[in-house]
């Protein structure tokens, strides 16, 4: 069921690259008007961005995700796509519930996905759905550490957990705490603090 390893990595390198505001849009800005849009052609190359994009409930409006990645597709689309066929992008808002959020991950499989990007789903871990379907996270926020074990993941940042984990462990080691306080806010708090929890316990 996994797909092609070497078209998952030209496709990653490109997708990157177009959400890192990096070569390819910078070629688009620059080519100027006289230089025409490549056209592309073929079955698109379908990514999809899985987000809290509405989700008032944990405190978390992401608007503007929409605005940047359409923006970046175009950009992409405009130089040429991915060897010449068109990226489309599907963008599916998980309004900070897990059971919307497990359904984005689904729809994803479902339409073919070959990469999300941009992941902002704060709540429940994506990574086990789309997973075995050898969809790779590009540049995602973790919502678990089972998305940090995840070999087809690349977040852009280690999100909160790792931050907590090494809290714990310099507290235990450095001040040999055997008591610790965990107080967590914000979109992920909650899944946050049951990890932490976890963490400390073991």
């Amino acid at each position: 069921m996994f797909r092609s390893v070497q078209s998952r990595i030209a496709s990653v390198g490109l997708l990157v690259g177009s959400l890192l505001g990096g070569a390819l849009i910078a070629s688009v800005a620059t080519a100027g008007p006289s230089q025409a849009a490549t056209k592309t052609h073929g079955a698109p190359v379908v990514i999809s961005m899985l987000a809290d994009i509405n989700a008032p409930s944990v405190g978390f409006e992401f608007q503007e995700a929409i605005t940047g990645a359409n923006a970046a597709v175009a950009a992409v689309n405009q130089a040429g796509g991915i060897h010449g066929r068109p990226l489309k992008l599907i963008i599916c808002d998980g309004q900070g519930n897990p059971n919307t959020e497990t359904a984005c991950a689904n729809t994803a499989v479902s339409d073919g996905t070959v990469a999300t990007v941009g992941d902002a789903d704060f709540i429940n871990p994506t990574a086990p759905i789309l997973q075995p379907a050898g969809i790779a996270e590009i540049m995602d926020n973790p919502a678990s550490p089972v998305e940090l074990a995840n070999p087809v993941s690349f977040p852009v940042n280690g999100s909160a957990f790792l931050g907590v984990f090494g809290q714990l462990l310099l507290a235990k080691d450095y001040i040999h705490a055997t008591k610790i306080s965990v107080i967590a806010n914000g979109p992920s708090a909650s899944v946050v603090e049951t990890n932490a929890k976890m963490a400390a316990t073991a």
